[in-house]
């Protein structure tokens, strides 16, 4: 994998040290993103595709009299997939089917289907995998027979 981080900082103390602010932004390109993956339980390195992560961050602190330290913290972080998928359908049923497609796809795979089903028990959801043509060997260790 590769990845590509810019990152600019910007920090600064003002009212003679008392107060502080810091600000940051940065944008990582990441490429060829590999996996540990427990396949029959062998571990392997499995190829994800790509991602972008977009993000800032600011901090501000002020000294009270007394020695009272008031702080606040915000960031917000933007991170997504690029490599392509040809369709993704969620049903109302909790139902996720996705198909493979791009040319960035495993050719193992390219042009099968994963469908995903909601399972909800006490308040907590867990997912299976029933159905789709994907080949055993390339599903999340969880869903392999």
């Amino acid at each position: 994998d590769r990845l590509r981080n810019y990152e600019l900082v910007i920090k600064s103390t003002l009212l003679d040290g008392r107060a502080q602010l810091a600000l940051s932004a940065y944008d990582i390109d990441w490429t060829d993103i590999q996996l540990n993956e427990n396949n029959g339980g062998i571990n392997q390195i499995e190829n994800a595709g790509d991602a972008r992560v977009q993000g800032v961050e600011a901090s501000a602190n002020y000294r009270l009299p007394g020695d009272f330290l008031v702080g606040v913290t915000a960031s917000f972080t933007d991170a997504r997939l690029t490599t392509p998928v040809a369709s993704l359908e969620l049903t109302p049923a909790g139902k996720i089917t996705v198909t493979f497609n791009g040319p960035k796809a495993n050719q193992s795979i390219r042009s099968s289907t994963l469908v995903l089903s909601a399972i909800t028990l006490a308040g907590s959801i867990t997912w299976s995998c029933n159905s789709g043509t994907v080949a055993d060997k390339y599903l999340p260790t969880t869903c392999r027979k």
